[in-house]
């Protein structure tokens, strides 16, 4: 079972506390094994040196005073304490050579043939008094006193060795716990501070945009966690930005094709424009003719009112009649034929106009498509800001790119809005001047109608004319249908006259619709150069990104 980070630091203090209490409680029963033995020995040379004074003692006293019961007691006393003191001596020689001092194996050896000496001379001493067996008996203990301090010494020698050698074993104890203690940090650290250096290096790579780098996320500790929590955020930062870029350049693709679309409206307003203004030359032509064509009229009627009072004179005046009659005729058919070409323009004009309205419905779907890509890069932006913030404070400067992203998305959105709002006001505008154009064209094609009946009238007049020289008997009766004729030709050029001037203010008003038409395709352009302008950025930013496609 894997370890987490908590876990590995608690085992190591208790393998660290369970060693050093190991060591200390080994270390110290060791020292006290040391001090004890060497106390032991201490203690046991004392006494064997106080026991071996008192043989003298009693050895002195019996050759002084020859006393039986001294011998038997310094004899006894003598043999337990030889005996238990050859014991030690047996113990300590074996443990010498043990230890390879042979120095020190002769002075036990010395020591023990005092022992064997002295208690030979006791043993004699018991039969008998015998003065050189005295002597022995005390040159023997004397020499055991001096053997027995020199033991003392050593021990007191070996007794500081052990405490030096215990403080060695306590201090290298202290300081394999302390290696082995090492060895636990230094593992547990590299184990922890190696995937965090890692996991910083490549935190600082994906700050300045690379989005390549992965972290080993083999484990189950905090840091493995943390680095498969970075990973996804890497993942997700990058499926973002390959979207962002995307989006970016659909983003252009529309632009583009929208700066085209209005380029093509605003060359059409332009020849929309072009075609009104010469039906507005027109109209204002057709309105001088029909001027010269009522002033015709009346002269005309005049004419015809003072025949009956110059019945006489109407011979001589048949032929200027019959001229004015024939330009009045000439000047019909030249009206017949101008309100055909303005019936003309007018039709062409509206045909343009539907073709604009057709364009408007495509930069209408453009601009949908347009909106739609805005309010995905806002979403983007969104989730871009949430994993960002998920990610902590490494990740801070991820959450100002996606704030930049989210307000070039708004900024985009709104430009679309501007750009549907004045689609829709173009397209109302277009369908009054598509109305406007139309009823232009029904109205031309009255007053056609009404200058083919002028024209008939004034064939009529000319043929009237021309019989004038031949009816002069009924020229009062002739004069009064002709009074009745140019009276209808006088209503039906001032209807003629009605319909111009109201062709020529539908012409001004499709002349101010093309106006605003051109504005608005402007605005549009602007708009789209906008568009363009914020993909561009977007591009830009996503760039600084390197991710793996």
């Amino acid at each position: 079972m894997a370890l987490n980070i908590g876990k590995k630091i608690l085992l190591m203090s208790i393998l660290s506390f369970a060693l050093v209490a190991a060591a200390m409680i080994g270390t110290f029963k060791y020292y006290d094994y040391l001090i004890t033995d060497n106390v032991n020995k201490i203690q046991e040379d004392n006494e064997a040196l106080l026991s071996f004074k008192d043989v003298q003692l009693k050895l002195r006293n019996y050759k002084d005073n020859r006393d039986g019961k001294l011998i038997t007691a310094a004899k006894s006393g003598a043999k337990d304490e030889t005996t238990g003191f050859k014991i030690i001596l047996t113990s300590r020689r074996t443990n010498i050579l043990k230890s390879g001092k042979p120095a020190d194996a002769a002075k036990i050896e010395n020591a023990l043939a005092r022992c064997t000496e002295l208690e030979s001379s006791l043993a004699k001493l018991a039969k008998g008094y015998d003065d050189l067996e005295v002597s022995k008996a005390l040159m023997a203990s004397e020499e055991m006193a001096p053997k027995v301090k020199e033991l003392i010494k050593d021990d007191e020698k070996d007794f500081d060795k052990n405490i030096e050698f215990a403080k060695k074993i306590v201090f290298s104890a202290i300081g394999a716990i302390l290696l082995i203690i090492m060895s636990f940090s230094f593992g547990i650290s590299g184990s922890m501070v190696g995937p965090i250096n890692k996991l910083t290096t490549i935190s600082i790579n994906s700050s300045k945009g690379d989005l390549t780098q992965s972290i080993n996320t083999s484990g189950t500790d905090e840091i493995a966690e943390l680095s498969r929590a970075f990973n996804t955020l890497v993942q997700n930062l990058a499926k973002i930005v390959i979207e962002l870029r995307n989006t970016s350049q659909h983003i252009s693709k529309y632009s583009v094709e929208l700066s085209a679309v209005s380029e093509e409206l605003n060359f059409s307003s332009l020849n929309v424009s072009t075609s009104v203004q010469g039906i507005a030359r027109a109209t204002f032509v057709q309105r001088k003719q029909i001027e010269k064509t009522t002033q015709v009229i009346d002269t005309m009627a005049n004419s015809v009112s003072a025949v009956a009072q110059r019945a006489q004179t109407q011979a001589d005046k048949t032929s200027l009649a019959t001229t004015i009659a024939e330009r009045g005729s000439q000047t019909t058919k030249e009206t017949i034929s101008k309100m055909r070409q303005i019936s003309n323009t007018v039709t062409n004009s509206s045909n343009m106009v539907k073709h604009l309205k057709e364009r408007s419905n495509q930069i209408g779907f453009i601009v949908e498509a347009i909106t739609k890509i805005a309010e995905q890069t806002n979403l983007l932006a969104i989730n871009t800001a949430i994993e960002a913030a998920r990610a902590g404070e490494g990740a801070r400067e991820f959450r100002v790119i996606a704030d930049e992203i989210r307000k070039l998305a708004e900024a985009s959105g709104k430009a679309a809005d501007q750009i549907v709002r004045l689609l829709k006001e173009i397209q109302g505008e277009t369908n009054q001047v598509i109305t406007a154009t139309e009823t232009g064209a029904v109205e031309v094609e009255e007053g056609v109608s009404y200058v083919n009946k002028t024209g008939a009238a004034l064939e009529e007049l000319t043929k009237a004319v021309w019989d004038i020289s031949n009816l002069a008997t009924e020229i009062s009766k002739n004069t009064l249908e002709q009074s009745s004729g140019f009276e209808q030709v006088r209503k039906a050029i001032t209807t003629v006259t009605s319909i111009s001037e109201e062709n020529a203010l539908s012409t001004e008003g499709v002349l101010k619709l093309t106006q605003r038409e051109s504005e608005l395709t402007k605005k549009i352009t602007e708009s789209s150069s906008q568009l363009k302008k914020l993909s561009e950025e977007l591009t830009d930013l996503v760039t600084k990104f390197k991710v793996n496609e």
